[in-house]
């Protein structure tokens, strides 16, 4: 285009010299000898004009080269270049800039790949631009023999006229410019048939649009799920926990898994010692454990007289669950109560009275029933008046057998004559039979249920036991109750330790803590 606007102002300019060189001469045309002359040298300035075009398209070439320009619009053929070798070395650094690009859209330029194509492009380019070099040589080898040939026609020209001669050489610059302007248009027309015949494999699938809000983060659908996920989840964790946790939570449990009475609830201590009944306490274990002493009358047997003795047994399904605790602050009541009472350790496989009452444990009832010590030796005095305690001594190699004999009645029997309350801390009625040993020798059975260790199902065995009459006398106490949790108002209410009835938020709130 840039040779074109520059051959178009030439030839204009010409035209115009030599319609004023006519007119001043009066010369309508030159004989034709110089028109002969004056077409041979047409067709060497065309052909010289070819080869100025090749030559400064090589030396576009060679530019492009050296300043890593893109190859895909360089093509030699609408120029006249037919070298083969040009054109594939130009196809090959084609290829390997493309193959380089499409390696870096998913690794870096340190990728030993990316470098083994940069040295193959780096050797392409050397061997491009000897190539380059050649063929301007070539093209600068043929252009002096056609300035030879010029320079014999010239010299047959200077013999014609002077008015002809310089007429000639004016036409013979406008033939020049002519050619390299006709030229000129069809290289151009060539190429712009070329582009024009090249159809992109690219097409819009979705034409770009805009808006004035974001596409992400979308607030509205943030906001979503947060309220989804945030009352969601909580959700499902408390459904989760209704399925799987059989935990009895509320005294209502107990009621609806078993017609068993409930002698009373004990709620949660945050008291580090064992004992936590003592004298002048008014904290709500204290008053449950009061409630409770004045509940067992109602269980006792009728027949039974006020002065007579009665022997208590406290067990559970299993260990954990509170039965040593509520024995002795149960004890430590009925002492305090002003009725002389004794507590008995016979969980003889896993003795923890002594541990309790941080006494020592040589002795104890192990040792009594087998005959080793005597009445007197194992009786300890706790710090509680009224209270005093047999421990339950070494582990003995055969606990059931002990308990089965005829010493165990008759150091009940005994104690009698002394006590007004007898306590059996008892083993777990749903891990050994002991218990049912026992229980054919007192005159109640205290079955504790703990919140949220006890499960529903451990109250289908202590049932069976309950409704074939193999323990007479038995009630439930609810222990280590977390009054907060449930709404529990402690009051005095008919027969036994009563609850005021849970709130909903209660309900919800319990679901959510262990």
């Amino acid at each position: 285009d840039t040779q074109l606007r520059s051959t178009t102002d030439e030839l204009s300019n010409l035209e115009a010299e030599i319609q004023r060189y006519k007119t001043t001469n009066r010369i309508t045309d030159v004989s034709s000898e110089a028109a002969f002359f004056l077409s041979q040298v047409g067709q060497l300035d065309k052909t010289m004009s070819e080869i100025d075009i090749q030559i400064s398209f090589m030396n576009y070439l060679s530019d492009y080269v050296k300043n890593n320009q893109d190859f895909s619009n360089a093509s030699p053929a609408t120029m006249g270049i037919q070298d083969p070798l040009l054109h594939q070395l130009i196809s090959k650094l084609n290829e390997l800039t493309s193959e380089r690009e499409s390696m870096l859209s998913f690794t870096k330029e340190d990728n030993p790949i990316v470098k083994a194509i940069d040295v193959k492009i780096k050797e392409t380019k050397i061997s491009l631009l000897n190539n380059i070099a050649s063929i301007k040589n070539g093209l600068a080898a043929s252009k002096d023999q056609i300035t030879k040939q010029q320079s014999v026609l010239e010299n047959k020209v200077k013999g014609l006229p002077k008015a002809e001669y310089e007429l000639l050489a004016m036409q013979r610059k406008y033939s020049i410019k002519e050619s390299l302007y006709l030229l000129l248009l069809e290289k151009k027309s060539e190429n712009a048939i070329m582009l024009a015949s090249t159809v992109s494999d690219n097409y819009v699938l979705d034409k770009a649009r805009g808006s004035d809000k974001p596409i992400s983060p979308k607030r509205a659908m943030i906001i979503l799920m947060a309220l989804v996920l945030g009352m969601g989840l909580p959700l499902i964790m408390v459904l989760a926990r209704s399925l799987f946790d059989t935990t009895i939570k509320l005294k209502d449990d107990i009621k609806s898994n078993t017609d068993i009475p409930i002698l009373g609830v004990v709620p949660h201590s945050d008291s580090s010692e064992q004992i936590v009944v003592v004298s002048a306490s008014n904290t709500a274990v204290s008053e449950a454990f009061r409630s409770i002493r004045t509940n067992l009358s109602f269980l006792l047997p009728h027949e039974a007289s006020v002065n007579k003795p009665r022997v208590i047994q406290i067990t559970s399904s299993f260990g954990s669950e509170g039965k040593s605790f509520c024995s002795v602050n149960l004890a430590s009541s009925l002492a305090i109560g002003g009725a002389k009472t004794v507590i008995l350790g016979l969980d003889l496989r896993k003795p923890k009275l002594a541990q309790y009452l941080h006494l020592s444990n040589s002795k104890g009832v192990s040792t009594l029933l087998a005959g080793l010590n005597s009445l007197d030796e194992c009786i300890e005095h706790s710090t509680v008046k009224n209270l005093d305690v047999i421990v339950a001594g070494p582990i003995p190699p055969n606990p059931a057998e002990l308990l089965m004999g005829e010493r165990l009645r008759s150091l009940l029997d005994e104690l009698k004559a002394d006590y007004q309350y007898i306590v059996l801390d008892t083993p777990p009625v749903g891990l050994v039979t002991d218990s049912l040993i026992i229980s054919e020798l007192v005159d109640v059975s205290i079955y504790v249920v703990r919140q949220d260790v006890t499960r529903a199902g451990d109250l289908e065995y202590i049932n069976e036991l309950y409704q074939s009459k193999k323990i007479q006398n038995l009630s439930i106490l609810f222990n280590d109750v977390k009054s907060s949790r449930f709404g529990y108002g402690y009051h005095y209410g008919y027969g036994y330790y009563e609850s005021s009835k849970p709130t909903l938020f209660g309900k919800f709130s319990s679901r959510f803590q262990k």
